[in-house]
């Protein structure tokens, strides 16, 4: 019988929902003159092709909380600061140096997944209504791109047996995994585990003790 479990046909369903990402872009206090906050926050959420940036409405930095408030995947911290411009560094008088400190973080699992600095430097301003940062600002996220992996979420349930979608992960028959957290990304207090029976491209199949808390479609799985 477990052997049917794998001519199933999932549901027919359009492409996946983007990755929601929870987005702060605080402006440090000293740089509050150099950058508008609502300007920044908007080359923040650019910043995020393919993915479903939400502001965060709050003061501050976000917490776990906020970002499972959300129902966001992961929450993204990038603060503009000035940056200190000394002689012999390349940054021309008619220009502003800064930096954005830019943290990424897991919701589910609460992880660092990305830690970095990114500078750029301002455009000369040419009258008192330009853009001095959008160019530059694009540019530099655009050669360094967060890359935030999908988590693997649960299919299809049909007890004991579980369909997860595992994209690119390397698995093999007989390898466990758990499911971690429930479709809202809370997560469990007890994991349940997962016993991997095929493995597909983009999913595994695999079973769990029915005699325990049943997986739902939605659920997160981590190896």
């Amino acid at each position: 019988m477990l052997a049917a479990f794998g001519l199933l046909a999932l549901p027919a369903s359009g492409r996946e929902a983007p990755i929601k990402v929870l987005v702060a872009a605080p402006v440090a206090d000293d740089a509050l003159g150099t950058i508008a906050p609502a300007a920044w926050s908007k080359y923040v959420g650019e910043s995020l092709p393919g993915y479903q940036p939400i502001s965060f409405p709050g003061l501050g930095e976000p917490v776990l909380d906020d970002c499972l408030h959300a129902g966001a995947e992961y929450m993204v911290v990038a603060t503009f600061e000035r940056r200190l411009q000394l002689p012999g560094l390349g940054v021309g008088a008619s220009r502003t140096a800064a930096r954005a400190r830019r943290k990424a973080t897991d919701c589910i699992t609460g992880d660092a997944v990305a830690d970095d600095v990114v500078n750029f430097e301002s455009d000369p301003a040419s009258g008192p209504d330009t853009d001095i940062w959008e160019r530059e600002i694009g540019a530099a996220f655009a050669k360094r791109p967060l890359a935030l992996p999908r988590p693997a979420r649960v299919l299809l349930v049909q007890p004991p047996l579980v369909r997860v979608s595992f994209h690119g992960a390397l698995l093999h028959e007989g390898d466990v995994v758990k499911d971690i957290a429930n479709p809202r990304n809370v997560r469990r207090s007890q994991p349940i585990v997962l016993n991997v029976t095929q493995t597909h491209t983009d999913y595994v199949e695999a079973t769990f003790d029915g005699a325990g808390p049943r997986p739902q479609p939605g659920d997160v799985v981590e190896r």
